[in-house]
C-alpha cells in the first residue's frame, strides 16, 4: 500500500511538472487552437496564482512557474 501511494504521488508530481512546462511553452508560442492552452491554464492557475501574489511585478514577465 505504501509503495502504491508513493507511486501515485510521483505520477501526479511529474504530471503537474509537465503541465507547468507546457504552460511556459504555450505562453511563448501562438497556436491555432486555444482549447489545449485554456485547459493547461485552468489546471495550473490555482497552483500559480498564490505565487503570483507573493512575487513582485517584474516588467511584465511572469516568473511564477519557475
Amino acid at each position: 500500500m505504501g509503495k502504491f501511494l508513493v507511486t501515485i504521488i510521483d505520477v501526479l508530481y511529474w504530471a503537474l511538472f509537465a503541465l507547468i512546462l507546457a504552460r511556459i511553452v504555450l505562453s511563448w508560442v501562438n497556436i491555432g487552437s486555444y482549447k489545449i492552452r485554456d485547459l493547461v491554464f485552468r489546471i495550473t492557475d490555482p497552483i500559480l496564482e498564490p505565487i503570483r501574489r507573493i512575487l513582485p511585478p517584474m516588467g511584465g514577465l511572469d516568473f511564477s512557474p519557475f
